[in-house]
């Protein structure tokens, strides 16, 4: 009987240690959270496996191997991050995004590789619209490249300022529209000058311009021809004119250009010829009697485009609102012929006289026409 007993109890405890082991040998079928393997064959790898919801290693601030993404904030994404040493998909090499070489094998070479689509260097829309760089390379910088359009920057509409709009700035800070440039405009034929963002020609060269404005860079249409505008102060610079220097006038502006100046062509030319001048076509020579003549042995000739519109006898203020090479009288403030003598004057010089300017040397070539006393 105590034999059957010592059996009956063997027996049992071998039929219990069984059945421990087949429970334990059942747990081997689960997800193992940290090998970069689909251990229970559900197509779930690690945290992506419900089985691992509450796995420390799947806790908040893991790296994810495959997502593009810095999971945990450590600024290494995916297969450069140390926490993917053992996922299978990094034993490979990764994508070098510059190359030109398919580096990982997966048949997209570099920019069309997924893992380089975050990659500054395959960014293709402009990273900074305010910073004179074409950054995603489309030939197009800051606010004429259409990936700027809603930019704040560029939708400003007061940022197309003067030292945007000569003829030789880049005009890209000043926020202007694709198709336009920040560059000089009147409102009408003889309006002030001001600035904003039109289109203009690319041809430097180009004078003439119609109602709407349309000229080269820097320069506004007055009188339906395109003149450059200037600074004295701020932008002497001016383009030259058929070999010829430009200057910005210094003295006698126009008063069309309140803050600014325009460039002339400084050149020996012939005011009293009404067509071989000497100056380009549309231009008009005038004489320079805003010069310092004390200090000079002549006054200087030079041409314009013609922004006079003032006809003989109106009055004036410079001699450049006279129309063609008219000079404003200092003695009356009207619009007179230039001359050499007194015969150059209206009617043959009858009642007038051809005044001359004192000079360093004795007295001007040209002088203007004056009634006698």
């Amino acid at each position: 009987m105590q034999k059957l007993l010592i059996t009956v109890c063997l027996s049992l405890l071998t039929f219990s240690c069984s059945l421990v082991t087949s429970f334990d040998d059942n747990t081997k079928d689960g997800e193992i959270c940290d090998n970069g393997i689909d251990d229970d064959g559900d197509s779930h790898v690690d945290c992506d496996d419900q089985d691992c919801r509450n796995d420390p290693h799947c806790a908040a601030g893991t790296e994810i191997c495959d997502n593009q993404i810095d999971d945990d904030g450590d600024a290494l994404v995916d297969c450069d991050d140390p926490d993917c040493a053992v996922w299978p998909d990094c034993d490979q090499p990764g994508e070098d995004c510059g190359n030109g070489s398919d580096d990982d094998g997966d048949g997209f070479v570099d920019c069309q590789d997924q893992e380089c689509f975050n990659d500054p260097m395959c960014m293709t829309i402009e990273m900074d619209c305010s910073n004179g760089l074409d950054d995603d390379g489309d030939g197009q910088i800051d606010c004429q490249d259409p990936d700027c359009a809603m930019s704040d920057f560029c939708q400003q509409t007061d940022n197309c300022q003067p030292q945007f709009a000569w003829w030789n700035a880049d005009d890209s800070p000043a926020g202007c529209p694709m198709d336009t440039s920040c560059t000089y405009v009147t409102g009408g034929v003889f309006d002030t000058v001001g600035t904003g963002c039109e289109p203009v020609l690319d041809d430097i060269a180009e004078i003439e311009c119609e109602g709407d404005g349309f000229c080269p860079k820097g320069s506004a249409c007055i009188n339906h021809l395109c003149v450059f505008v200037c600074s004295p102060m701020d932008h002497p610079q001016c383009p030259g004119v058929d070999g010829n220097l430009g200057k910005c006038k210094g003295a006698g502006i126009h008063p069309l250009f309140e803050g600014f100046s325009y460039c002339v062509s400084m050149q020996e030319c012939n005011p009293l010829e009404s067509e071989l001048t000497g100056c380009p076509e549309f231009w008009q020579c005038k004489v320079d009697f805003d010069a310092p003549s004390a200090t000079i042995a002549d006054l200087p000739t030079y041409c314009l485009p013609d922004l006079g519109g003032l006809s003989r006898g109106m009055s004036c203020t410079v001699s450049d609102e006279c129309k063609d090479s008219l000079v404003c009288s200092p003695t009356n403030f009207t619009c007179t012929e230039v001359c050499t003598k007194a015969t150059d004057c209206l009617g043959g010089g009858t009642g007038l006289t051809c005044q001359k300017i004192p000079t360093s040397t004795g007295e001007s070539t040209y002088g203007y026409c004056k009634p006698i006393n």
